[in-house]
């Protein structure tokens, strides 16, 4: 889908949505014919993580299906330390990885 003009983007990623915050300002960044960095973090040691998280997942493939980049951000502990059981985490970093598309 990677070439498809605005207005057919537009109508792939608000398929399925509720509201588009900023419809204008995200039709003027698809119109700059760059493609965009899209991320989503997560704390994959979280027990709110469930199937709803789904969702978000399936738009962010959605934008990379029309040529976009998908970064994920996972939290983690220092590099080497137990991932506590409970409690906060005191030295949090965020993990950048970008997705590549499965074909």
């Amino acid at each position: 889908m990677a070439g498809t003009n605005v207005d057919e983007q537009l109508r792939v990623l608000r398929a399925g949505t509720v509201d588009c915050i900023t419809e204008g300002e995200l039709r003027g960044k698809l119109a700059s014919g760059r493609p965009l960095r899209i991320k989503l973090g997560l704390d994959p040691t979280a027990s709110d993580i469930h199937l709803g998280s789904a969702v978000v997942l399936r738009k962010l493939r959605q934008f990379q299906d029309l040529g976009h980049v998908a970064v994920s951000l996972s939290e983690t502990s220092r590099p080497g330390s137990a991932i506590p059981a409970a409690g906060p985490r005191p030295d949090r970093r965020w993990v950048a990885t970008r997705s590549t598309p499965m074909r």
